[in-house]
């Protein structure tokens, strides 16, 4: 398989579902990238080159052999604002000192 064929099979369809802030009408964009971060990237540079900050409800990618949009986390970006409802990425879980001087109240 050459090159040019391995990277069309890796690109992904993405869908981002967003209201500006002072509309109601949901938008749906349709990104085609390598990976999430990427079309998360694109998304982002439009929003900039619109000078408006879109409410972010829905991040979704297309899984072609179910025929159906699977949700994805939304992570927290300035170029937009992620709705209440909408499902976002976890925080990195950080270590506080008492976890860190009892490990073994962690295994109880």
């Amino acid at each position: 398989m050459s090159n040019k064929t391995q990277k069309k099979s890796n690109i992904v369809e993405y869908r981002f579902i967003h209201v500006w802030d002072d509309e109601v009408v949901p938008v749906e964009r349709y990104f085609t990238a390598i990976n999430s971060e990427e079309a998360l990237d694109m998304f982002a540079y439009t929003c900039l080159k619109t000078g408006r900050k879109p409410i972010l409800q829905e991040f979704s990618q297309w899984d072609r052999w179910r025929q159906s949009w699977i949700d994805l986390p939304i992570p927290e970006r300035e170029e937009y604002v992620v709705a209440e409802e909408a499902l976002t990425a976890a925080p990195e879980h950080e270590t506080t000192d008492q976890e860190e001087e009892k490990p073994e109240a962690a295994l109880s």
